[in-house]
């Protein structure tokens, strides 16, 4: 079971801060995609039949439980797509690619205009950012440069 409360989202949005909103798109050699958007779940969606992983966050699985700040139950997989879902609406959504993982997902950084909907998962308190995830991922995927 997760809880989310207040301090750890404050934390996690200083993570975002430092990396993702910072102009960083990730690793060297980056390409880009866009289109209408359809979301699998809270970190990953795919447009034009691509399924793109949202780079350097992580949001609950679909059937993942959680606990409210009362301590009861819900489904918070299913309602971190549902807030992502409402964030994209049917706009047009740009991703930066850095990569690909090992499901053949591109891994990207994804906007609605200018907002970085990665960062703005995390700041909403559904999804979380580890701080070294992004640089790991690259180094690992064999991106010598990290930027």
């Amino acid at each position: 079971m997760i809880s989310i409360n207040r301090l750890s989202v404050l934390t996690l949005w200083a993570a975002v801060m430092t990396g993702l909103v910072s102009g960083v798109t990730g690793c060297k050699g980056a390409s880009s995609l866009q289109g209408t958007a359809i979301v699998i779940d809270g970190d990953t969606i795919e447009i034009h039949g691509e399924r793109i992983r949202l780079d350097a966050i992580d949001a609950p699985e679909g059937r993942q439980p959680c606990l409210d700040a009362s301590g009861r139950e819900y489904r918070c997989g299913q309602k971190s797509a549902f807030v992502l879902a409402d964030m994209m609406g049917r706009s047009v959504i740009r991703c930066e690619a850095t990569g690909r993982d090992r499901y053949k997902r591109i891994i990207a950084v994804c906007f609605k205009g200018e907002t970085n909907l990665n960062a703005w998962m995390v700041a909403q308190g559904w999804a979380v950012a580890p701080a070294s995830y992004r640089k790991i991922r690259c180094l690992r995927q064999g991106y010598g440069r990290w930027r």
